[in-house]
């Protein structure tokens, strides 16, 4: 799929900029935490346990990647801005149908597929947008969509501790799903398609939808002015071509296991402390925070030359993992803040960095195709790690092995980028060694 080169300019880069952060936070914003804030709650109406009802919420983690291929073929056929839009419908609509969820089985069918199905098309569609797009500001793009969605993380745990005293539990869901509604004439506004001469010339900051969308079929051009179109490989052979392709998937896999069995029973696991509802509240909204800070911060340290963002994706997983570790043993409210702000903090900066960092590992023009493979396994290390954290704590009755479980799944996929750098560096100094000594001999 080409993607539209438009000349630079602020007032065009203007509605995507504000758009991005806007969308995210209307959607995932409300859609992530609050199934976590109210897990207890569906856990006590349902009479379902925490794997069943924790599984319920992984599958829409889960949609958010298992359907990678999906948003690449719609978006091909119809273009970006009206698949966001449905996927924005989609979110917002499973949000109130969940409201009135009476049984287990009306849960999944409204939060895991249509919440989780509308997910996949929002966040797949802004990705490759945004990895098409732009350029040298990728990271800042990246940064700004998943800030959006991390100032929900806080400010969504603590309006539903507040609005539920009037409404309930179940009508603060349906008020989350009518916010989540706004989303729909923010995305028609910003993705609104604008008649763009082919004849023109373009660079790759742009701020209008692709050519994509106005002529599905269109290819790209050469300087000479003779179509071409890029050179087409096959889906597996992306793993022969870009050997580290393999290495993110085992990653990425490892990472979403921890982080969904993680945050799907973060709340409760607080909660089951002894914390009053109010103070799980103030222990999510640090992690909100924390999370927030990450997101947004995370391509200041390349901008700065400060390291690499390789070398930070590294340092994040290990720190999200001890920190995880961490949480384990702390009873007391301030030390579960501090804990809470450091494991957002390091969890922001990791799933920032991820396109980044796969975006230096494969062409540009097949970065749409690579990410939404290694979506998939990722999705389903989603789906069943909050179901995994939940049937160990229905065994042990404590949350302390699931988290140590979490904890280490990014341990190892922090030792996994670690040593792949490692060996990149030896092969590389190898290579270096034989060439030297070849044009010794010569000489």
């Amino acid at each position: 799929m080409a993607f539209p080169r438009c000349p630079t300019n602020v007032k065009k880069n203007l509605p995507m900029l504000l758009a991005i952060p806007l969308v995210h936070f209307l959607t995932f914003g409300q859609t992530d935490p609050f199934f976590g804030v109210f897990l207890v709650d569906f856990k006590e109406k349902l009479g379902c346990s925490s794997a069943a009802i924790g599984m319920a919420h992984s599958v829409f983690l889960g949609f958010k990647y298992l359907l990678g291929p999906l948003p690449v073929i719609l978006t091909n056929r119809f273009g970006s801005r009206l698949i966001i839009i449905l996927g924005c419908t989609m979110m917002s609509s499973g949000l109130m149908l969940t409201s009135h969820a009476s049984k287990l089985w009306h849960v999944y069918i409204s939060h895991s597929l249509i919440t989780g199905c509308g997910s996949c098309l929002v966040f797949q569609s802004v990705t490759y947008v945004i990895g098409h797009r732009f350029d040298k500001s990728a990271s800042l793009y990246f940064a700004l969509m998943y800030a959006g969605s991390s100032t929900g993380f806080f400010l969504t745990p603590l309006f539903c501790s507040a609005v539920r005293k009037w409404f309930g539990w179940q009508g603060t869901i349906l008020i989350l799903g009518s916010i989540a509604m706004n989303s729909i004439p923010i995305a028609m506004i910003a993705y609104k398609v604008r008649r763009v001469k082919t004849t023109q010339k373009y660079t790759s900051e742009t701020g209008v939808d692709t050519l994509n969308d106005l002529v599905p079929s269109l290819r790209s051009q050469t300087e000479d002015g003779v179509d071409s179109q890029p050179e087409k490989i096959h889906t597996l052979s992306l793993f022969i071509k870009f050997p580290r392709l393999m290495i993110m998937i085992i990653v990425r896999l490892l990472a979403e296991f921890g982080f969904s069995g993680f945050f799907v029973h973060f709340n409760a696991s607080i909660i089951y402390k002894g914390f009053l509802d109010e103070d799980a509240a103030v222990v999510f909204f640090a992690f909100g925070i924390g999370s927030f800070v990450g997101r947004l911060g995370s391509p200041l340290p390349g901008y700065l030359g400060i390291i690499s963002n390789y070398k930070l994706f590294t340092i994040a997983l290990f720190v999200a993992g001890i920190a995880m570790f961490s949480f384990n043993v702390l009873m007391t409210l301030t030390s579960l803040v501090l804990s809470a702000l450091a494991i957002g903090l390091f969890i922001g900066l990791y799933s920032t960095l991820f396109p980044v960092v796969m975006r230096s590992c494969v062409s540009m023009d097949r970065f749409k195709d690579a990410y939404s493979v290694v979506g998939i396994p990722a999705a389903f290390a989603c789906i069943f790690g909050g179901y995994a954290m939940g049937v160990v704590y229905d065994i042990s009755g404590s949350y302390n092995v699931s988290l140590f479980i979490a904890g280490s799944c990014f341990l190892l996929s922090g030792s996994l980028m670690l040593m792949t750098d490692f060996f990149s560096k030896l092969k590389r100094k190898l290579f270096f060694n034989e060439i030297t000594g070849l044009d010794t001999a010569v000489l």
